[in-house]
C-alpha cells in the first residue's frame, strides 16, 4: 500500500513538475517577445540547470541566440534538442531559420519541409517556406504554403500580408489589392496593412485609393515620416497641391528628428525634391528655383540636378536648362554608353531653346514611365 502511494505521489510530482516547467517557459518567452532578451535568457538558463532533458528549453535558448546573431550557439542548442527528440518539428523549423540566417537556403528549406512532414499543421514552418520560396521566385510553391498557413490561422494578419505580397509579385495586383483590403477591414488597427494597400494602389496608379490608405495609416501613427511623405506623393498625383505641400512639410519636420544623420539627410533630400516639384506644379517657379539651387549645392544627385534643369526650363531660362541637361549627361558617362541617343545629344547644336527641348525629350524617353518608382525609392524602404 505504501509503495502504491509513493508511486502515486511520484506521478503527481512529475506532472506538477512538467506543468511548472511549461509555465516558467511561457513566462520566459513572454519576456523574449517583449524584447527583454537577457531576462528571458537568464530565466531559461536557470530552468535548464534543473531540467537539462527538456528539449524546448534548448529551443528557447536557441531562439535567444538567433536573435543576437549568435549562430553557433543557436545551432548547438538546436542540435541538443534534436539529440533529446529526433522528431521534434519545432527543432527542424528553428534549425532551418538558423541556416537561413547564415545564407544556407537549401539546408533551410530542407529543414522547413521536414518540419511540416512531421507536423503538417506547424504554421511557422509553412510561413517560412512561403517566404523563402517567394525570395527564390518560386511563386506557386510560395502561394501553396501561404494558403496552407492561412487555413490553419485565417485571422493572422501577417499571413494575409504575405499572401498579398505573393500575389503582387506574381503580377496579380487585383488579388493583391483584395487581400490588402480584406486585411484592413479585418484589422483596422494594422499599420502595415494600410501601407501595403497604399503601395499597391500606387502600382495601379490609383492615387485616390492610395491617399485614403495613407490617411488611414496616419490616423494610427501620426508621427510616421513615411506616411506623410506617401500621402504627399498621392496628393501630388491628384493635383491637390496644398495637401501635398502640408504633407511634405510635416515629413520634412519628422525626417529632421531622425537621430541617424545620414538617414535624416537622405530622407530630407527626397522629401525636398517632391516639395520643390509641388512648388513648380503650382507655378511658384521662383520659390522652386531658389530651393532647387540650394539643394543642388548640397547634393550631386542626378535627380536633383535634373529637377533644377526642369525648373530652368519652366522658367524659360533655356540656356541654363541646356547647360544643366548637358552636365548631367556628362556626369553619367555610363548612361551615354548605354544610350546612343544621349551620345548623339552631346554633339547636338542648335539654339538654347532647341537644345533644351531636345535634351528634355531624350530624358523623358529614358524615364520610361518610372516617375512613381523614382519618387518613392528609397523612402518606401524606410521603417514606418
Amino acid at each position: 500500500m505504501r509503495n502504491r502511494n509513493e508511486n502515486g505521489n511520484s506521478r503527481r510530482g512529475t506532472a506538477n513538475g512538467s506543468s511548472n516547467v511549461k509555465g516558467m517557459l511561457e513566462k520566459a518567452m513572454a519576456e523574449f517577445r517583449a524584447g527583454n532578451i537577457e531576462v528571458a535568457r537568464s530565466q531559461l538558463n536557470g530552468m535548464l540547470e534543473d531540467h537539462p532533458q527538456v528539449p524546448h528549453l534548448h529551443l528557447a535558448l536557441a531562439r535567444c541566440a538567433l536573435n543576437d546573431e549568435q549562430y553557433d550557439n543557436a545551432m548547438e542548442h538546436v542540435q541538443t534538442a534534436l539529440s533529446l527528440n529526433g522528431e521534434l518539428p519545432a527543432a527542424f523549423n528553428l534549425r532551418g531559420e538558423v541556416y537561413a540566417a547564415q545564407g544556407e537556403e537549401d539546408k533551410a528549406i530542407a529543414d522547413f519541409l521536414r518540419a511540416v512532414e512531421l507536423n503538417p499543421g506547424l504554421v511557422k514552418a509553412h510561413i517560412n517556406l512561403a517566404r523563402h520560396y517567394l525570395l527564390q521566385e518560386q511563386l506557386d510553391l510560395a502561394l501553396e504554403h501561404c494558403e496552407i498557413a492561412l487555413e490553419y490561422e485565417p485571422h493572422k494578419d501577417a499571413i494575409r500580408l504575405l499572401l498579398t505580397t505573393i500575389y503582387e509579385q506574381s503580377g496579380n495586383t487585383v488579388a493583391a489589392q483584395e487581400e490588402a483590403h480584406a486585411t484592413v477591414r479585418a484589422s483596422p488597427g494594422n499599420v502595415a496593412a494600410y501601407f501595403k494597400q497604399g503601395m499597391i494602389s500606387f502600382k495601379q496608379q490609383d492615387h485616390l485609393q492610395a491617399g485614403e490608405a495613407f490617411e488611414g495609416l496616419l490616423r494610427l501613427k501620426p508621427d510616421s515620416m513615411l506616411g506623410h511623405f506617401l500621402l504627399g506623393v498621392s496628393a501630388l498625383g491628384l493635383d491637390k497641391f496644398q495637401t501635398a505641400e502640408r504633407a511634405f512639410d510635416k515629413a520634412l519636420e519628422l525626417a529632421a528628428a531622425n537621430t541617424d544623420p545620414s538617414k535624416a539627410r537622405e530622407s530630407s533630400e527626397r522629401i525636398r525634391q517632391q516639395l520643390i516639384l509641388t512648388y513648380l506644379k503650382q507655378g511658384k517657379r521662383e520659390k522652386a528655383l531658389v530651393d532647387a539651387k540650394q539643394l543642388a549645392s548640397e547634393s550631386q544627385s542626378k535627380r536633383v540636378l535634373k529637377l533644377l534643369a526642369d525648373i530652368y526650363y519652366e522658367s524659360e531660362l533655356y540656356d541654363l536648362a541646356a547647360q544643366q541637361y548637358h552636365a548631367i549627361a556628362l556626369k553619367a558617362s555610363r548612361l551615354s554608353e548605354q544610350r546612343p541617343e544621349i551620345s548623339a545629344m552631346l554633339k547636338f547644336e542648335g539654339s538654347d531653346k532647341e537644345t533644351a527641348d531636345a535634351w528634355r525629350e531624350s530624358f523623358d524617353r529614358l524615364k520610361s514611365g518610372k516617375d512613381a518608382a523614382v519618387a518613392l525609392s528609397p523612402l518606401d524602404e524606410v521603417p514606418l
